[in-house]
């Protein structure tokens, strides 16, 4: 016979927990339709990989910057940004240079392509969600963008505190390379 595994349901009468859960699987769903969204609207013509363009937008926004800063920036492993920078490179839209406080380490930084390419998919992406929004009302649109980036920003500082509570390197790294 198999054991059953129980779901921790919300509290009754906690709409706080309610509401949140209608938020988690809203997201969750939002995430699993980006995701295959992007892939459709890209349809082969760019040839980065979908997971190197925060990396792009953290260059463009931040400047130059090492690869642990860089992977502090866009929460991920340094490894993994390692890799992804690598493609970055190869493509042309990022460069390595030494970096002048520390001549074992490299400063990353965008091309002229990698601003091209940054501005080509932001304007797609923007494109795309004006299309997708068009029938709502400029209020709307407003109203959530405005809760998107708060949602954003919450979630962003959550992660840092997180990661100075616990210690992650995510964000050590950041912290020794200042």
């Amino acid at each position: 016979m198999m054991a059953t595994v129980e779901r921790s349901r919300p509290a009754a009468g906690r709409p706080d927990i309610e509401l949140a859960g209608q938020l988690g699987a809203a997201v969750s769903r939002l995430l699993r339709v980006v995701t295959r969204a992007r892939a459709a609207v890209n349809d082969g013509a760019d040839p980065m990989d979908g997971g190197t363009f925060p990396l792009l937008v953290a260059l463009g926004d931040g400047g130059s910057m090492r690869s642990v800063d860089l992977a502090s920036a866009v929460f991920s492993d340094p490894s993994t940004v390692s890799r992804q920078v690598a493609q970055l490179v190869g493509l042309g839209y990022v460069e390595r240079s030494p970096d002048p406080t520390d001549r074992r380490a490299f400063s990353l930084a965008l091309t002229d392509s990698g601003r091209a390419a940054l501005e080509r998919r932001q304007q797609t992406r923007d494109a795309h969600l004006a299309q997708i929004t068009m029938s709502w009302s400029g209020s709307d649109r407003r109203r959530l963008a405005e809760l998107v980036d708060r949602l954003a920003t919450d979630l962003a500082n959550d992660m840092h505190h997180r990661c100075e509570s616990s210690g992650s390197r995510l964000l050590r790294h950041s912290q020794e390379s200042a």
